[in-house]
Order: structure tokens, then C-alpha cells, then sequence
């Protein structure tokens, strides 16, 4: 007599489960359109509002700078918040702070608020990587992909958190900070390379480059 209350409750509990993983991938779509509409706003407007609002262009640059530097301040807190039990709270938070950002930037304000409006919808840069960590969490394994890290080598502090969240940590050798760039694209071109050559394309040939490169 009790297998039949578990049973019904089991059978109402798996058709919420399966709505929920359906309604995941929109979702997270949406969200990366959010963070790529936040992200490419600012430049082709930035003549639009220098005249709008009677400022120089250095100043309506700041629109577009504004966002990209309280992306990068958000991104690693976002992270760290987002990486315990309260990541659906984050997210949520960081979307209204995203909508109130944007009401700021449509409301005939002075400039000052849209620059704040600007900076709130560049916390939105920020769930990048709160996205990821959905995905991997949350979608089975044959839709995610392997991760790769790349991390100087000995920064054990770093190592320490990457070992349970990715699958492959490729160290780079200390360098002075100016060629560091250099270093890290060396294993990207690498991999982008023999990704390629797995895929049956030929190298030799890049799509479109060709005809712009090799075609006189």
C-alpha cells in the first residue's frame, strides 16, 4: 500500500524533471543572445549618442567601455558566487540587474545614468561562464564536450580548481607577461590544427581564405 503514493509521486516527479532539462538549452540560448547583445551594442552606437546627447566621441566611447570593464570586474565574481548553492540565485540576480540596466539605457536620462545603465547590462558579460557551468552540469555527456584549460605551469592555486572541472590542463611555461600571448596561441593553433586534419579538412586550403589569399 505505501509503493503507490512513492510510484505517483515518482511518475509526477519524472515529467517535471524532463520539461525542465527540454526548457534548459532555450534557456541558455537565450541567455548567450543576451550576453552577445550586451557585448556588440555599444560600438555601432556611439556616433548615435555622442549627437544625442552633445558629448564628444571619447566620451560616448565610454559606453562601450564602461560595459567590457564591469564585465571583466563581474566575470571572476560571478563565478565564485555561482560555483556553490546559490548559482540559480546568481544567475536570476545578475539578469535583473541586466533588465534594470537596460531600462536605464532607454529612459530620457542624462548621460551619466546611461553610462550606468551601460555598466549593469556589462555585468550580463559575466554569465558566460555561469552558462557553462549549467551546461556541463546539467546536459547529458554526449551533448557537452571535453574542456581544456591552459594555465601556467606551477600555479597550483589555479590547478586546484580547474582539476574537477575540466578534462584536460595543458601547462605553459613561465614567460614575461608581454609574450605570454605567444605562448597560448602555439597549443590553439596546435589543436585547431589537428581538430582539422580529424575532420578530413584540408589545411592547406582554408574555407574562404582561399579565395581571397590564393585566387588572383
Amino acid at each position: 500500500m505505501t509503493g503507490q503514493p512513492v510510484g505517483g509521486v515518482a511518475g509526477k516527479a519524472f515529467p517535471v524533471a524532463r520539461s525542465e532539462a527540454r526548457l534548459l538549452v532555450p534557456a541558455l540560448m537565450f541567455i548567450a543572445l543576451v550576453v552577445a547583445a550586451v557585448a556588440s551594442l555599444g560600438t555601432p552606437l556611439i556616433t548615435s549618442v555622442a549627437t544625442s546627447f552633445h558629448v564628444s566621441l571619447g566620451s560616448a566611447q565610454w559606453t562601450l567601455t564602461v560595459a567590457l570593464l564591469s564585465g571583466a570586474v563581474a566575470t571572476p565574481v560571478l563565478g565564485r558566487l555561482g560555483a556553490g548553492p546559490h548559482r540559480r540565485a546568481t544567475i536570476l540576480a545578475t539578469l535583473a540587474v541586466v533588465v534594470a540596466g537596460s531600462a536605464l539605457t532607454v529612459l530620457p536620462l542624462p548621460f551619466a545614468w546611461l553610462l550606468a545603465g551601460r555598466a549593469a547590462q556589462g555585468v550580463g558579460l559575466g554569465l558566460t561562464a555561469l552558462m557553462m557551468g549549467v551546461a556541463r552540469d546539467h546536459l547529458p555527456e554526449a551533448r557537452g564536450g571535453a574542456v581544456i584549460a591552459l594555465t601556467t605551469h606551477g600555479d597550483t592555486k589555479l590547478g586546484s580548481i580547474l582539476d574537477s572541472k575540466v578534462d584536460v590542463i595543458i601547462e605553459i611555461p613561465h614567460a614575461p607577461e608581454l609574450l605570454t600571448p605567444i605562448l597560448y596561441a602555439i597549443p590553439v593553433q596546435l589543436l585547431a590544427y589537428h581538430v582539422a586534419v580529424l575532420k578530413g579538412t584540408d589545411v592547406d586550403q582554408p574555407r574562404n581564405l582561399a579565395k581571397s589569399v590564393t585566387v588572383e
